[in-house]
Order: C-alpha cells, then structure tokens, then sequence
C-alpha cells in the first residue's frame, strides 16, 4: 500500500483506513491469513459489513455494489463466491 498509493498520517489510503496487525500467532502467513478472514466479527464487531479479497485479486468495481448484488438484492446476511479453479471444499 505505501509504495502504490498515498498513506497520509491517520493511516489512511482513500476512504480505507490501514490496520497494521502485530503478535501473530503463526509464522506461517497461511494461517495467519485465516484469522480475519474467518473471524472478523470477533476482530472489528462494530463494523456492519465486511468484504475480504483474497490477495491474488483485485477490486474493480465499488464494494457498495458488491453489497447490493449479492447481500442487499438477495435479502441475505452472507455470501461467498466460487472459488476460480477449486469447486470441492475437501480438494
């Protein structure tokens, strides 16, 4: 983020605001990864939504429409997309 965008000092790239983690409990990031992905609402339980990108992808488009197709318009609490080259959860 420091070296692609502009971080002013309240930590801040646009209307994101950067969370710098520290006392991982893994040294291994593939764990690590897992623990705001999975337990978010235990980490931020203010927030009314969340959206996690999985580092291989990028966002194109506003995360409000995101929100709207696949929460708001479905009348849903959660929502998860196809995975792109894995479609059995035990693979």
């Amino acid at each position: 983020m420091k070296n692609s965008s502009v971080l002013d000092s309240r930590k801040r790239v646009g209307i994101w605001r950067i969370i710098f983690v520290r006392n991982i409990p893994y040294t291994d990031a593939r764990r690590n990864g897992k623990i705001p992905k999975l337990l978010l609402h235990r980490i931020f339980p203010n927030v009314r939504y969340s959206l996690w990108i999985d580092e291989k992808l990028q966002l194109v488009t506003d995360p409000y429409q995101i929100l709207e197709r696949f929460l708001w318009r479905q009348n849903a609490s959660f929502a998860i997309s196809r995975h792109y080259s894995r479609f059995d959860v035990f693979e």
